[in-house]
């Protein structure tokens, strides 16, 4: 029976994967900007399929590794039929946590999960939270659900396409004037308590703190937006995540580069982007991200930063770059309608 349960959740899981991609796309082709730039929604669409194939290459590697890895430790394997040896290993094997843990525990792996961690559970849940209201997107928890069951790279080109395909581009609700709600700043803070506990686990509260950090970005974008006495500014909000996400950032490459000169620790890093399946699937899925954000700034707020932040994100990352590019705009907008009477 347990084989039989087992064999269905990875199956629903996949099932699952193709729903939310489904949901998402419905809504494209439902409603379309008569403003949409040909050649803006070109590059995300390319992105967005590029890194789903990138990503998941390494992803179906690290499910072949794992299956590997347990026939090799499973006795008389050989004896079973295929599908009886696929149960079992999804029996026996933790998924989920064997593939977090290979990217979460390591000085080196930590500096690559780390960036995906702080761009998501700070960053990105505000960005979707905010954007999806100026835009009237709809269903924006299938945003972030899809990309924690798929990558946040894929995701996030998504969503950019869902922007510029909105009937509101051309003209969103002010976005520098809005006030983040309580039920958005307080999930965020403790998302980001989750990363930088994250090192600090062990074999007993690693999972935990690691699905509490999932969980909770999900209910700002599920439950119900309301003002209330609490609200911050957004221009505030990312001031805030900004810091704690450079302080975060600053200590980790810190401790990864050590004793080693900076020539050393950039051998270190890409051994390290290479050293597991999975930790290459959550490495590219960082640098996909990066590039999307790149791209974002450049062709979708078309922001004036500096050509050294966006080069710098690989070492700084985009999980400390993104949001100080967006307070910037917050700020910028903010400034623009208080000056009007």
């Amino acid at each position: 029976m347990s084989k039989v349960i087992a064999l269905t959740i990875f199956a629903s899981y996949f099932l699952f994967i193709f729903y939310l991609f489904g949901l998402i796309l419905k809504d494209f082709f439902r409603t379309t900007s008569r403003t949409i730039s040909a050649n803006k929604v070109s590059v995300f669409t390319a992105l967005t399929i590029v890194s789903f194939g990138h990503t998941w290459f390494y992803m179906f590697k690290f499910m072949s590794w794992s299956f590997s890895d347990y026939e090799r430790t499973s006795l008389h394997a050989e004896a079973k039929s295929l599908l009886n040896r696929i149960s079992s290993w999804l029996v026996d094997t933790k998924l989920f946590e064997q593939a977090w843990a290979a990217v979460s525990f390591g000085s080196m792996n930590w500096w690559w999960s780390e960036q995906l961690c702080l761009f998501t559970g700070g960053f990105w849940t505000v960005f979707v939270f905010h954007e999806s209201r100026r835009y009237g997107i709809k269903n924006a928890w299938s945003y972030m659900l899809l990309g924690q069951v798929v990558a946040i790279s894929v995701a996030a080109n998504l969503f950019h396409l869902a922007i510029l395909l909105s009937p509101q581009y051309s003209k969103p609700k002010p976005g520098g004037a809005g006030l983040a709600p309580s039920i958005l700043w307080i999930p965020v803070l403790c998302s980001l308590l989750n990363v930088f506990i994250s090192p600090f686990t062990n074999d007993v509260t690693f999972l935990p703190n690691l699905l509490t950090m999932h969980a909770v970005l999900m209910l700002p974008l599920l439950l119900p937006p309301a003002r209330d006495l609490f609200s911050i500014s957004y221009s505030s909000l990312y001031s805030t995540i900004l810091v704690s996400a450079a302080v975060m950032r600053l200590k980790t490459t810190y401790l990864a580069i050590s004793d080693d000169n900076f020539l050393s620790f950039l051998a270190s890093a890409f051994e390290t982007l290479h050293s597991h399946p999975a930790q290459s699937s959550i490495g590219y899925d960082i640098v996909w991200t990066t590039i999307s954000f790149a791209a974002w700034a450049r062709f979708g707020i078309k922001h004036e930063a500096s050509v050294f932040s966006l080069v710098s994100a690989p070492i700084v990352s985009v999980g400390v770059i993104a949001p100080y590019v967006m307070r910037l705009t917050a700020g910028r907008e903010q400034s623009f309608i208080t000056a009007v009477p």
